[in-house]
């Protein structure tokens, strides 16, 4: 699920931002739809622009509030065959001016509209957004659409901005669950572009030239590659009428089609441990999972077996492991929707010498949920918590501008407005089989971050 699990359950390198303006603290409050989380499909209305490119619009004026979320599906999985960390280093730089707006002047306008501004990078998609009061919706959308269209990317700032990148990315080097999903993706996908960090390495970021990001972003950042979502106090009229004139004069452009190679199946389980500076050890199960283009259904009964498995305080990784052993600190699950096969994960933070115990803890609570069907009770209590967590990640104009991009990126926008009726359809059968098509054991990735020189018992 991407509302709950992307943004609440997955790493930070899945959560990769740029820039954030403090907004006032009125907009803060206003931004929250009452009754917000479920989509009105009947209420949301959609384009296509001459130049290709794709418009939503949800409107509700349930606070005089408007975000404006720009979605290019361009993340780090589009630098295959090439250097990595361009679209990461882009999202940065985005925000550094254009032709007619100085270093500076972006955030500068935004902020002097009460408004704030962000952006961040996936696998398959970047996007750049605002956040202001309804009447500042036209103005917004100039500085946003001139930000998108027309980087200046000034080589002074690329060198500023390379040196905040590298040392980002030195900071996650040394945080235990970052380490251990990037260990992860890049064990269970040694050919495909997910295996390779967002953020590229270090050597490879000293690398990339003023023009490989020109080129990147002319490759990619064309209309028919958008999407504008719109969510808020505006009329859909007014706010087709507005994009038309901000985007419409971008040219008609088709990105280039994108096939990414097919990864052998993974067969046999794999090891890594890693040494990291830490005072406890964290312990990864990682397992290839269903991606939304071709196993829609099973990504949404994933989510629910991985809702069984550790969300709240009652499910199984909580009250089976932590709670039974006290030498864990914590459990929880990880599974980050993405358009192409990616990984679902179990993971426990315990004390280094207790390793193997936690491992064999956690496999048997995945081999319990294979072995056997949910009972009726855990599973609407899991089909309540899953609901529940989709309804409070999209309570805000901005976090539905989010959702919508989100899924318009990978199989289309309407996704959003049918997962809840999904999640209620679901059976245990369901559950338990996709638990025995996905959470193989003999199937896996470990991933194993300890302190120093330490031994697990």
């Amino acid at each position: 699920m991407k509302s709950a699990m992307s943004r609440a359950a997955c790493p930070s390198p899945f959560r990769a931002c740029c820039l954030i303006v403090a907004a006032a603290a009125w907009l803060q409050a206003a931004a929250v739809a009452p009754g917000a989380g479920l989509f009105d499909v009947q209420s949301i209305t959609d384009t296509r622009l001459e130049n290709g490119l794709h418009v939503i619009v949800y409107p509700d004026d349930a606070a005089d509030v408007v975000t404006i979320n720009v979605v290019i599906r361009a993340g780090a999985a589009y630098e295959w065959g090439g250097r990595r960390g361009i679209a990461h280093f882009l999202e940065h730089m985005l925000f550094k001016g254009t032709p007619t707006r100085g270093v500076g002047e972006i955030e500068r306008e935004i902020e002097s509209l009460g408004g704030s501004i962000n952006a961040g990078t996936l696998r398959d998609f970047a996007h750049f957004y605002v956040v202001v009061a309804s009447p500042y919706f036209s103005e917004a959308l100039d500085v946003l659409a001139d930000a998108v269209l027309h980087p200046a990317l000034p080589a002074e700032e690329v060198e500023r901005e390379r040196a905040v990148i590298l040392a980002e990315t030195e900071r996650l080097a040394d945080m235990r669950e970052a380490v251990a999903w990037s260990r992860a993706f890049a064990a269970a996908f040694p050919n495909h572009a997910y295996g390779a960090p967002i953020s590229g390495s270090l050597d490879e970021i000293r690398a990339i030239s003023r023009d490989d990001l020109v080129r990147f972003h002319d490759t990619w950042y064309v209309p028919s590659n958008m999407t504008v979502v719109v969510v808020g106090n505006v009329a859909p009229d007014d706010a087709f009428k507005e994009i038309r004139r901000a985007f419409g004069p971008a040219e008609a452009r088709e990105a280039p089609a994108v096939r990414f190679p097919t990864e052998s199946p993974q067969t046999e389980v794999r090891t890594i441990v890693e040494e990291r500076p830490t005072d406890s050890a964290y312990v990864l199960m990682a397992f290839r999972a269903p991606g939304m283009v071709t196993r829609t259904r099973d990504v949404v009964a994933l989510d629910l077996a991985m809702a069984v498995l550790g969300d709240g305080y009652t499910s199984r990784l909580r009250s089976q492991v932590k709670a039974a052993l006290p030498f864990v600190h914590r459990v929880g699950t990880s599974f980050l929707t993405q358009r192409e096969p990616g990984l679902a994960g179990v993971w426990a933070a315990c004390d280094p010498k207790r390793v193997l115990e936690t491992g064999e803890a956690l496999q048997a609570v995945i081999a319990d949920l294979r072995a056997r069907r949910v009972p009726a009770s855990e599973l609407e209590k899991a089909k309540r918590v899953t609901a529940r967590n989709f309804a409070l990640t999209n309570e805000t104009y901005a976090e539905q501008a989010e959702t919508l991009g989100f899924y318009d990126a990978m199989v289309g926008y309407r996704y959003a407005c049918s997962y809840m009726r999904s999640i209620r359809r679901l059976t245990a059968d369901d559950v338990r089989r996709v638990a025995r098509e996905y959470l193989d054991p003999n199937r896996c990735t470990w991933v194993i971050v300890r302190p120093e020189s330490e031994s697990p018992q």
